[in-house]
C-alpha cells in the first residue's frame, strides 16, 4: 500500500497596500456660505493653490480661521481637495447680527453671510437679559461674542450677548452695525478730547520761529462741495526762466499731535478716517480735523510746505521742503473751478492767473505720467443720495473733471518729491508701494483680451507702457469698462511698506503718502520723518515696535475702511433696488462665476443671475469670462448687453437677484 505523501501547505501572507500619507497644509479657511469653503495656504507654504473643503469636512472651522488641512488623494475636477484636521487659531470672536425670538428661544443670525453656515443660539444668561426687550416678531440688532465654538458641522454655535444696538430698521442702525463689526471706534476718549481742546486758537510768535511765511501768496484750497477738512492748499506761477513754481502746502498735523500721546495712539489705532454715506469716523477729533489743522480761508495755519520748480517738460529741477505758515485766500470747489476753466464762471476771475497756470502745469504733469506708463482707468463713480431718514433717494453718477485731475497731479508730484528726498538721505520711512503684477494672473488677462482683438506680451519689457497703451486703445470701445475691470483684477493691491518697491500703477520708482495727514496716519509718519531730518523732531515716528509692523497694521486698517464703506454703500444700493422688484431693466454682463452671471445696471448697481434660473444648460469658460450653451451656439460674455428682471433685493444676503430675459438666450 502506497504511503500518502503529505503535501506541505504554504500560507501566503495577504498583501497589504501601503497606506498613502497625504500632505498637510496650513492656511486660512474661507466659508462661501454655500455648503463648502476654501483654504488659502499661508505664504510660507510651498503649496500655492486654494484647497476645496466640503462643509462637513470643515471640523467646525469658521470663516477666517487658521486651519491645518489634509489633502485628499483625489481632487475635485483636477483641483486640490482636503479636510480640516485641526483648527489652529480662531478668527471669529465677536459678531454683529440680528436676534429674534423663536419657539425654542432666542436665535442669532450674523450679518456676515460667510458666517451663516452654522446655527446660533444665545447662552442662557443672555436669553434672560433679553427677556421683555422686544416683541416676538421683532428683530434686534445686537453684538455677541462666541461662548462655545462648533466641533463639527452639526453643532450649534453658542454666543453671549454683549450689546443691544437697537431695532432692525431704526435710522442708522445698519451703518452702526458695520462700524461695530469692524471694531471701529465711533467716539473719542475724554483724554483725547482734553488734549485736543488744550491747543490755543491763536498761533503764537514762538510757533512761527523757523517757519517760512507764505501768507502773501494767493494760495487756495480746491475740494468737493461738501468737504469739511482741508488738508492741502496750492499755488502756481510762471517764473521768468520759463519754469513753473508750484507750492503744495499740507496741514502740519504733527505740530498738534505729539508722539505717544493719547491722541497719537488713537489716531494710529484708527489708521485712517472712514467715510460712510451718512457719517464720518475721523482719524482725529473735530477740534483738529475741521478746525486747527483745516486750511480754512483767511486764517493763519501751520503747514509742511513743498516748493518745487518744474520745467515745461514736467521735471522737478529744484525743490525745498520747509515748515511754513499760510493764509488761504479762498475755498474753491471742483465744480466751480471746472466751470471757470470752461469759461462759464466769472466768480473765480480774481484767481484767473493762478488757476490757468495750474491747469497748464497739471496738463504737463499728466502728459509726463502718461509717457512713463502710468495707468489711468476709466471707471465711472456713483453715489447714493439719502433722505432725512437715511433712506436711499437716488443713485447718481459723480462727474470727474479736469479740476479733480489738477489737484491729483500736484499731490502725486509732491508725494514723489518727498519720497525721493527721504530715500536720497537714506532715512527709514514708510512707502506707498504697488508691486508688479503676478505673472499667472496677467497671463490669464492676456489670454482674455486676445479673444477681444487686443494683444499683450507679458514676456516683453515695458509692461507698464503696454498696459497704458491698452487703456488708451480701448477708449470708445463699448467693452472698455469690462477690459479695465479685468486688468485691475490682474494687478496687485497697493499697500504700505518699509521697503521701497516702487509703485507699478503710477509707474513711479519712489512714492509715499504725505498730502493727507488729517485723515491718514502714514502721512503723519512721513511728516515726522521729515522733521527728524530737519533736526526738529522728537525721535518717535509712530507708537508701534518697528516700521514693518506699522506698515502691516496701517495696510490692514486701510483695507478694513474700504471694505466697510463698500459694504455700507451696497446695503443702501440694495435698499434702493427694492422699489424696482418686478421691473425689466437693461444692463451689461460684468462678471462670470460657476454659479451664474453678474449684471451691472446703468446706475452702477450689480445684480446676480443664478445659473439655475436660466433656460439652457451652460458650460463656464472662466478664462474668457463667458458661458456657452451645451449643444448650442449661445454665448454670454462679460460686456454683452442683456435685459433682466429684478427678482429680489435681499439686504440680508447682500445681493440683488435678476432673471435673464429669454430672448437673451435665443428663445
Amino acid at each position: 500500500m502506497a504511503r500518502k505523501i503529505k503535501t506541505k501547505q504554504v500560507h501566503h501572507k495577504k498583501k497589504v497596500k501601503p497606506k498613502i500619507t497625504m500632505p498637510t497644509v496650513y492656511g486660512i479657511y474661507s466659508d462661501t456660505g454655500r455648503g463648502f469653503g476654501f483654504v488659502t495656504p499661508l505664504e510660507e507654504s510651498k503649496f500655492s493653490e486654494d484647497i476645496f473643503v466640503r462643509f462637513e469636512d470643515a471640523l467646525g472651522a469658521m470663516d477666517g480661521d487658521q486651519v491645518c488641512v489634509r489633502l485628499s488623494p483625489s481632487g475635485r475636477r483636477g483641483k486640490p481637495e482636503g479636510e480640516v484636521i485641526r483648527v489652529v487659531e480662531r478668527n471669529v470672536i465677536n459678531m454683529v447680527g440680528s436676534c429674534f425670538q423663536s419657539e425654542r428661544g432666542y436665535v442669532f443670525q450674523p450679518d456676515n453671510p460667510r458666517l451663516r453656515s452654522y446655527s446660533y443660539v444665545l447662552e442662557h444668561r443672555s436669553e434672560l437679559a433679553l427677556a421683555g426687550r422686544n416683541a416676538k416678531d421683532e428683530k434686534l440688532k445686537v453684538c455677541v461674542s462666541v461662548y462655545r465654538y462648533p466641533k463639527n458641522s452639526t453643532v450649534r454655535v453658542v454666543v453671549n450677548l454683549t450689546e443691544v444696538l437697537g431695532k432692525v430698521g431704526d435710522k442708522g442702525i445698519d451703518v452702526l452695525a458695520i462700524i461695530k463689526s469692524y471694531g471701529f471706534h465711533s467716539t473719542f476718549s475724554r483724554q483725547v478730547i482734553s488734549e485736543c481742546n488744550a491747543h490755543s486758537d491763536e498761533i503764537s510768535s514762538e510757533e512761527l520761529v523757523g517757519r517760512e511765511d507764505f501768507r502773501d501768496y494767493q494760495i487756495v484750497t480746491i475740494d468737493g462741495d461738501d468737504s469739511k477738512d482741508f488738508d492741502d492748499a496750492v499755488y502756481a506761477e510762471l517764473m521768468p526762466n520759463g519754469n513753473y513754481m508750484l507750492q503744495v502746502h499740507i496741514a502740519d498735523v504733527s505740530h498738534y499731535v505729539e508722539p505717544m500721546s493719547f491722541t497719537d495712539k488713537e489716531a494710529y489705532f484708527r489708521g485712517t478716517s472712514v467715510y460712510f454715506l451718512d457719517r464720518v469716523l475721523p482719524m482725529l477729533p473735530e477740534r483738529l480735523s475741521n478746525d486747527l489743522c483745516s486750511l480754512r480761508p483767511n486764517v493763519d495755519r501751520l503747514t509742511m510746505s513743498v516748493v518745487m520748480e518744474v520745467s515745461p517738460f514736467g521735471i522737478v529741477e529744484n525743490y525745498r521742503i520747509v515748515p511754513g505758515v499760510i493764509k488761504s485766500q479762498g475755498r474753491l470747489t471742483y465744480s466751480k473751478v471746472h466751470q471757470f476753466l470752461q469759461g462759464e464762471n466769472s466768480e473765480y476771475d480774481k484767481y484767473s492767473r493762478n488757476l490757468k497756470t495750474m491747469a497748464k502745469l497739471a496738463e504737463i504733469l499728466r502728459n509726463k505720467r502718461e509717457e512713463r506708463g502710468s495707468l489711468e482707468f476709466a471707471f465711472p463713480e456713483f453715489r447714493v443720495l439719502l433722505d432725512e431718514n437715511d433712506c436711499p433717494l437716488s443713485v447718481e453718477k459723480i462727474e470727474i473733471t479736469e479740476a479733480n485731475g489738477l489737484i491729483e497731479e500736484f499731490m502725486i508730484l509732491c508725494n514723489e518729491t518727498v519720497a525721493e528726498h527721504i530715500t536720497m538721505l537714506k532715512e527709514p520711512m514708510i512707502y506707498r508701494i504697488h508691486d508688479n503684477p503676478d505673472s499667472e494672473r496677467l497671463a490669464k488677462f492676456a489670454k482674455f483680451i486676445r479673444g477681444l482683438g487686443y494683444s499683450l506680451n507679458i514676456s516683453e519689457l515695458g509692461l507698464q507702457h503696454q498696459l497704458a497703451n491698452l487703456i488708451s486703445a480701448t477708449d470708445g470701445d463699448p467693452r472698455q469698462q469690462m477690459i479695465h475691470t479685468a486688468m485691475l483684477r490682474s494687478l496687485k493691491k497697493a499697500q504700505y511698506s518699509q521697503d521701497n518697491r516702487g509703485h507699478f500703477g503710477l509707474a513711479s520708482p519712489c512714492y509715499c503718502h504725505f498730502t493727507s495727514p488729517i485723515r491718514r496716519y502714514p502721512d503723519l509718519m512721513v511728516h515726522r520723518t521729515l522733521k527728524e531730518i530737519m533736526g526738529i523732531g522728537s525721535g518717535i515716528i509712530h507708537p508701534d515696535e518697528d516700521l514693518a509692523a506699522a506698515a502691516l497694521h496701517l495696510s490692514n486698517k486701510e483695507r478694513d475702511a474700504q471694505e466697510a464703506t463698500r459694504e455700507a454703500e451696497e446695503i443702501k444700493k440694495i435698499e434702493y433696488m427694492q422699489a424696482f422688484v418686478g421691473q425689466w431693466l437693461e444692463g451689461v454682463i460684468c462678471g462670470v462665476t460657476n454659479s451664474g452671471l453678474f449684471v451691472e445696471l446703468p446706475n452702477g448697481i450689480e445684480g446676480f443671475v443664478e445659473m439655475s434660473t436660466m433656460h439652457r444648460f451652460y458650460d463656464v469658460d472662466m478664462d474668457n469670462y463667458r458661458i456657452k450653451s451645451r449643444g448650442g451656439n449661445i454665448v454670454l460674455a462679460v460686456g454683452d448687453p442683456v435685459t433682466v428682471k429684478v427678482v429680489s433685493a435681499n439686504v440680508g444676503r447682500r445681493r440683488v437677484y435678476f432673471e435673464l430675459d429669454k430672448k437673451c438666450e435665443g428663445h
